[in-house]
């Protein structure tokens, strides 16, 4: 249980990472970025809240053109910069909650018969 704890704090420490570098190095410092957020306000207040309580991850939908919506077609001034913290966030975010995840589902492997919930939601939770 502590694993997978360890995990549920892995991603919320990685979506607050995230959201402050959001804030600091991207809305704060990429002019063309803003000039695109100008159309979207909502996008610029509700990003950072979706991000910070669901997945830092949902932030991808703001370049990939999610069925060719405009306010999913973000335009940055320097996209390397936020592809390095999107990278980075992953990478922090895989060691520190993927992991933990995975640790407990090898326990609950180890621990568990067959045919209790656990270990198919470990299953689950393991392919996923």
């Amino acid at each position: 249980m502590l694993v997978s704890l360890a995990g549920l704090i892995g991603l919320f420490v990685s979506n607050i990472i995230w959201v402050v570098w959001y804030r600091s190095q991207i809305l704060s410092v990429d002019e063309e970025f803003n000039k695109w957020l100008v159309f979207f306000p909502n996008l610029k207040r509700a990003l950072p809240i979706c991000c910070l309580l669901i997945n830092f991850k949902l932030c991808k939908m703001l370049y990939s053109g999610f069925y060719g919506l405009e306010n999913t077609m973000a335009k940055f001034g320097k996209p390397a910069d936020y592809y390095r913290i999107m990278r980075t966030a992953t990478y922090f975010s895989w060691i520190f909650c993927y992991v933990p995840i995975y640790i407990a589902d090898i326990i609950i492997f180890s621990k568990i018969k067959w045919g209790y919930t656990l270990l198919v939601l470990g299953i689950e939770t393991f392919i996923l």
